[in-house]
């Protein structure tokens, strides 16, 4: 039967009543055991010197550290091994939530003649102490008063489920806690995964693993799989969701635990009592946190979690590490079950079409919760007829992202669907997927600068550069890496941002322009050049080659015009002219020319934004030049003629506009 501890610590002056506590516990014992609970005292008296080879009060504390409930008596004085036993209680009740402490301080009448100075100094010393801690004494007057209300104080411990009744409860208690949570519709590829999970908790005592992963990767459909598996080898096991913290979902095994609390008691004490009963069931015990995905949640209630060893805790987070908590890391499903989940949702996909799935996946990262919405919007959209096809999706994957399909249809889905199905179009469900009110203005920034980049890895000896500006940027990049928006690898110093993660900070952030300009001002210094020769004065060619990449992906992020884009965009048609790639150089020019038209026709008396589209016409005409196409040369020259004449008609005293026109 399930013994509680009680630990009476006293004064010497208080025999008597210690003597009288003793033999109620003993009628107490009588009453409980019939309900199969047993009190053990354990006092003063009950040991023996030769027990400890350092000193008696080390087992003391030894058994204080052990036991259920601490009990304090003083009348005149608190002794300083008394005082240790209260510090040694109060610590470990602070680190474990166990023993409850109880103080009871006897009110006696008192002689002046009998009354010493140093016992009332060290009474008064620790009663500030306990005002202190914001710990209340209790007082009484004699035996029958102490008795009446600690008997009272036992029957409150019963009530709240920090002491089980063995017959009461056993059957009270049901095996699952909490609902089960869904069966995933198609689980595939996960089964050594599963296993290996299994082996870190069994392994290990008192484990909380963590279980991450980039949103919709597959993490909540693997821990449902493990709960489902092996939820039978598991005395009791529970299933909650992280809506608004870990302390609520918690509080929700209140009431299959048979827990009843006050309305008018503490969310915080109604935790900790469900942590109490938590930590009395039969080992081992299986809890799942799913989408605890709040760095600061997961610090405030961290110690919570760790104070039940029968449990295995095991959440599904974004959080890449966390203190010395365990983790396991979940990525996409392999090539081939990934076009298996896809074939699954879209039984019309072609065997001759397995190429552009291939690049689709690419293009969504391998994100699991990505290709099965993918999927079923190819579904809906093509039932009757094939009117959205493979190649259609992957031009609209490469051109406008995830979020900008043309054709999208309403499907069903159990990612945060709760007890009933979600039905939503896809670019909704992908859009709620991250919520960007949980980072700082700092990380936000970043985060910015990582959506417009390519979806690679990036080395931070080259954010390092890019990213000059950006304030305490090696710890901000770490937070972002620690809360699951990049992925961070440690070997190479490198971070990397998946393509889903990359539209929706797109999409979810309005001042992306502005956070960006920084980058951008960056990589068009970084591919300036020397006029006339073509040579970079910031860069070496290898160098020059990555910045260009990295410039084109962030001018391919914006549809605006702005005169730094057409700065950058004219600084990467010049690399790739110097670099002999004249059909990229084109390109470049040409959407210099499309921006530029833009600004000049927004302000059209700003002789800065005509320069700079007779610059674009100039570059045009040589470009098509190179290229053999007089025709369209002769055009572009002509353009940038009729502009540079207008321009130093306009400013004839400008040597720059004389020299054009020259």
């Amino acid at each position: 039967m399930p013994t509680y501890k009680i630990f009476l610590a006293s004064s010497s002056e208080l025999e008597e009543d210690r003597k009288e506590f003793e033999l109620f516990i003993n009628r107490k014992n009588k009453l409980w055991q019939k309900r199969g609970v047993f009190l053990h005292l354990e006092i003063c008296e009950d040991f023996l010197d030769t027990m400890s080879p350092t000193r008696l009060q080390d087992e003391y504390n030894k058994a204080i550290r052990g036991c259920d409930i601490f009990v304090m008596l003083y009348c005149t004085k608190v002794g300083k091994y008394t005082a240790e036993e209260f510090a040694t209680a109060f610590g470990q009740f602070q680190a474990t939530n166990k023993p409850r402490i109880f103080t009871y301080f006897k009110d006696a009448p008192l002689t002046t003649g009998s009354a010493k100075k140093d016992d009332l100094l060290s009474l008064w010393a620790f009663q500030e102490k306990l005002k202190q801690l914001g710990h209340f004494q209790t007082v009484y007057q004699n035996t029958e008063g102490l008795l009446l209300h600690f008997g009272r104080q036992l029957d409150k411990l019963a009530d709240e489920g920090f002491i089980l009744f063995e017959k009461e409860t056993a059957a009270a208690i049901p095996h699952l806690l909490t609902p089960p949570p869904f069966v995933p519709e198609t689980f595939l590829g996960r089964g050594a995964e599963l296993q290996e999970i299994k082996d870190r908790l069994f392994g290990n005592a008192n484990l909380l693993l963590l279980v991450n992963g980039e949103g919709g990767i597959g993490k909540t459909s693997l821990a449902a799989q493990y709960f489902h598996t092996f939820q039978n080898e598991y005395a009791h096991a529970a299933w909650v969701l992280s809506e608004a913290n870990i302390a609520t979902a918690l509080l929700l095994l209140a009431a299959p635990l048979g827990l009843r609390f006050d309305d008018k008691l503490p969310a915080e004490e109604r935790l900790a009592h469900v942590l109490t009963a938590m930590a009395q069931l039969p080992r081992p015990c299986l809890l799942v946190i799913d989408n605890a995905n709040e760095l600061r949640d997961l610090e405030a209630h961290y110690l919570h979690l760790r104070r039940c060893p029968n449990f295995h805790v095991l959440l599904t987070t974004r959080i890449t590490e966390f203190e010395a908590a365990a983790t396991y890391r979940i990525e996409g499903l392999p090539e081939a079950e990934a076009l298996q989940l896809f074939r699954a949702h879209y039984p019309k996909h072609r065997a001759e079409d397995n190429g552009l799935f291939q690049q689709i996946r690419l293009a969504v990262g391998g994100n699991t919760l990505v290709l099965e919405l993918l999927a079923k919007n190819l579904r809906e959209r093509n039932r009757l007829k094939t009117s959205y096809t493979l190649a259609d999706l992957l031009a609209d994957l490469q051109g406008k992202g995830v979020l900008g399909l043309r054709q999208t249809a309403t499907v069903a889905t159990a990612y945060q669907a709760g007890h009933t199905l979600r039905r939503a179009k896809p670019e909704d469900i992908i859009g709620a997927m991250y919520d960007l009110s949980s980072l700082t203005e700092a990380e936000t920034s970043l985060l910015s600068a990582f959506a417009v980049l390519p979806p690679e890895s990036l080395p931070f000896t080259v954010l390092e550069i890019l990213l000059a500006k950006a304030d305490d940027l090696q710890p901000n990049l770490l937070g972002l890496a620690q809360k699951g928006w990049v992925e961070y690898n440690a070997e190479t110093a490198a971070f990397k941002c998946s393509p889903v993660v990359q539209e929706i900070a797109k999409q979810k952030t309005p001042a992306l322009f502005e956070n960006c300009q920084p980058l951008i001002d960056a990589l068009t210094e970084k591919l300036d050049y020397e006029t006339g020769v073509g040579h970079f004065l910031n860069a070496t060619y290898e160098e020059a080659a990555v910045f260009a990449r990295y410039g084109a992906s962030v001018v391919a992020a914006f549809a605006e015009a702005k005169k730094e884009l057409y700065f950058l965009c004219d600084r990467i048609g010049n690399y790739h002219k110097t670099t002999g790639n004249l059909s990229q150089a084109l390109f470049f020019y040409e959407k210099s020319l499309e921006i530029t038209k833009a600004l000049s026709n927004a302000t059209p008396d700003d002789s800065a934004a005509k320069n700079s589209l007779a610059i674009s016409y100039s570059k045009l005409g040589e470009t098509h030049s190179s290229l053999g196409h007089l025709a369209e040369a002769l055009g572009f020259f002509e353009k940038d003629l009729e502009l540079t004449k207008e321009l130093y008609e306009a400013f004839p005293t400008n040597v720059a506009f004389k020299n054009g026109l020259a």
